[in-house]
């Protein structure tokens, strides 16, 4: 643990502030992510969150509608 480099608490609000601004986006974009978790959520070199793995991603159609996957399966 003494050689784990430790983040500051603005690095960390930086990445939850981002996390939120992806999953916006896709909310906005009518996509349902649906298996948010630290190990979904990856860095760059300058700790900007990527909302990543969207194989339980569900889209929705204007109205709310289920259409499918990410992987493409039927609801």
């Amino acid at each position: 643990i003494a050689n784990k480099p430790i983040l500051s608490w603005d690095m960390r609000k930086n990445i939850i502030v981002g996390t939120a601004k992806g999953l916006a986006y896709l909310h906005q974009e009518s996509i349902i992510h649906g298996d948010i978790k630290q190990r979904n959520i990856l860095l760059d070199e300058n700790f900007t969150a990527k909302v990543a793995d969207f194989g339980l991603a569900r889209f929705f159609q204007e109205g709310g509608t289920r259409v499918g996957t990410a992987d493409g399966r039927n609801l």
